[in-house]
C-alpha cells in the first residue's frame, strides 16, 4: 500500500493566494513558514521569491512575484502567469493565513518524521552501531527538524524545580 506524504495543496495555494494579494498576510506567515513547509515543487518556487522579495522590503504581488520568477528563469516551471492568477483568484480573505499556515508546518513535521524515522529504521538495522548512539542521533535530529520551525524553550528541570519551591 502506497501512503501520500502529509500535504494540503489547497492549503497551499490559499496561503500563496492570501499573500500576493494582502499586504498584511506574508507578514503574518513570514516567520512562521519555510521553503520546506510547501510540498508542492512549484508552489515552493513561488514562495522562495515572495519570500526574498519580502526581505528584500519590495512589494508582493502577482506582478513582482512573477517578475522576480522570470529573473530566475521558473515561471514556466511553476506554471507560468496563468497559475498565479489562479493562485489569487481562489482567495477572498486572509484572515486565517496564519492558521494555514501552521497546518502547513504540521504537515512538513510530519514529513520529516517519517523521513527521519526512516533513516532511524535504516541504522537501526546496522548490527554494527551502538544502540545508544542510534538513539542519541535520531533524537537530534528531530530536534534539528523542529528548530527554526517550532520556537520553544528547554529548561533544566532542577531549575524549574527551584523556581517553583521559591514561588511557593
Amino acid at each position: 500500500m502506497a501512503y501520500l506524504p502529509p500535504q494540503d495543496k489547497d492549503i497551499e495555494c490559499a496561503v500563496l493566494g492570501a499573500c500576493m494579494i494582502f499586504a498584511d498576510a506574508l507578514e503574518k506567515v513570514a516567520d512562521i513558514l519555510t521553503i520546506e513547509c510547501f510540498y508542492d515543487v512549484a508552489n515552493r518556487h513561488i514562495y522562495s521569491s515572495m519570500y526574498e522579495l519580502y526581505r528584500e522590503n519590495k512589494p508582493v504581488d502577482i506582478l513582482t512575484v512573477k517578475n522576480r520568477l522570470v529573473e530566475k528563469n521558473q515561471l514556466t516551471n511553476v506554471g507560468g502567469a496563468y497559475y498565479l492568477s489562479e493562485l489569487t483568484s481562489r482567495v477572498a480573505s486572509a484572515v486565517n493565513v496564519d492558521y494555514h499556515a501552521r497546518i502547513l508546518v504540521e504537515h512538513f513535521l510530519k514529513r520529516e518524521i517519517i523521513r527521519l524515522s526512516y533513516e532511524n529504521i535504516q541504522t537501526a538495522f546496522d548490527n554494527s552501531s551502538d544502540v545508544f548512539d542510534i538513539y542519541q542521533k535520531s533524537v537530534q535530529k528531530i530536534e534539528g527538524a523542529l528548530t527554526g520551525v517550532i520556537k520553544y524553550e528547554v529548561s533544566d528541570i532542577g531549575k524549574i524545580h527551584s523556581e517553583l519551591i521559591a514561588e511557593s
